[in-house]
């Protein structure tokens, strides 16, 4: 999960006083070193949690949330 509230203003993977991209970093790391699937981000040397959170931005600016 990543914070991305309110929607559609530009907020995914920011959050108060947390280090987000530092966060999704560690953690995709680990679950790759206990054996879950990450898909290519353990192993591709340009993958950051920075380039994570840009590529979520950029997927969710044209998101539509239907309730």
């Amino acid at each position: 999960m990543v914070y991305g509230f309110p929607p559609n203003v530009g907020a995914v993977g920011t959050a108060a006083l947390l280090d987000v991209p530092n966060s999704l970093e560690r953690l995709l790391k680990r679950l790759d070193k206990d054996g879950y699937d990450v898909g290519g981000f353990a192993t591709d040397p340009d993958a950051s949690g920075e380039s994570l959170v840009a590529a979520l931005a950029i997927l969710s600016e044209n998101s539509v949330i239907t309730t």
